[in-house]
């Protein structure tokens, strides 16, 4: 996923220097509603003397977003909004490495479900090719206030390779003292738009948190 944001960033760069159609008949403010798929990684690494094998999910994401024109040609928006976020994850843990020489270990399997409000903070660059299609690269950040974060996690224990006992549970990440996820949380947000008349179809990617994600977006704008 890092070499994947790295790239979207490498993108946006060379995209600013292109020498694009002037955009001054575009409206100063726009309104749009968003919608699409995400797929999330947990970048934690475990607990100490643990192994932690991080897994993807699918979720999804829905929202509107309002952009205002910075400059007279209308090259550069801001871009805000309001997206509702629903993000999952698995996560393979154990400290076998460590202990079983001894005889003793536990293995913990965790599959992560999280919902988030999404406020994003970006800039976006109109870049037009022809009068019904271009491209708009955005960078920014966002805020978002954690509204569920569980996971269904089940503990095995093992003695001499034999399993001795196994339990699952539903854990509360932002109050289990082991996980201690985030309720606000503040992401690096990277996107690439290709747009069509009033249609939208990007992908974006975010850094930060809990979970990292990437997703696809499909969007109007009207």
């Amino acid at each position: 996923m890092k070499k994947l944001l790295f790239s979207i960033t490498t993108i946006l760069c060379t995209l600013t220097l292109v020498n694009a159609q002037e955009s001054s008949n575009q409206p100063k403010h726009i309104f749009g509603v968003r919608a699409g798929i995400n797929f999330a990684k947990s970048p934690h690494n475990g607990w100490v003397n643990t192994e932690t094998i991080n897994k993807g999910g699918t979720g999804f994401h829905v929202g509107g977003i309002y952009e205002i024109a910075l400059s007279k040609k209308r090259k550069w928006y801001f871009h805000t909004g309001l997206n509702l976020k629903y993000l999952t994850a698995k996560a393979e843990t154990s400290n076998s490495y460590m202990y079983s020489d001894y005889g003793t270990y536990t293995y913990y399997n965790e599959k992560y479900r999280a919902l988030y409000l999404e406020i994003p903070l970006m800039f976006t660059r109109q870049i037009r090719f022809t009068d019904d299609w271009g491209l708009r690269p955005a960078i920014g950040c966002s805020l978002g206030q954690g509204l569920s974060a569980k996971s269904n996690r089940e503990k095995t224990r093992y003695e001499r390779n034999e399993l001795i006992y196994s339990e699952t549970g539903v854990i509360n990440l932002f109050k289990d003292d082991f996980s201690k996820w985030e309720t606000i949380v503040g992401k690096v947000e990277l996107a690439l738009n290709l747009t069509y008349k009033n249609y939208l179809l990007g992908v974006e990617g975010s850094l930060g948190g809990d979970l990292w994600d990437l997703g696809i977006t499909f969007g109007y704008n009207f």
